[in-house]
């Protein structure tokens, strides 16, 4: 158990180096999940991972 929780921090710890924060202006919410920001004058679509929001065809979907 002592091995597979080394490992497992050992990825979690990788995944988090090869992570990239970006700091801009939100321009264009698409979807309660999804936004577009512009950065340095290059445009990025950011999807949130673990959000769940309805589309926008469906219920609540413009609110969310």
């Amino acid at each position: 158990m002592k091995k597979l929780l080394m490992m497992f921090s050992f990825i979690l710890s990788f995944a988090l180096t090869l992570s990239e924060t970006l700091i801009g202006n939100v321009s264009y919410v698409s979807d309660g999940d999804t936004i577009h920001i512009m950065v340095k004058g290059e445009k990025y679509k950011i999807r949130f991972y673990g959000i769940d929001t309805p589309e926008k065809t469906q219920e609540y979907g413009l609110e969310a």
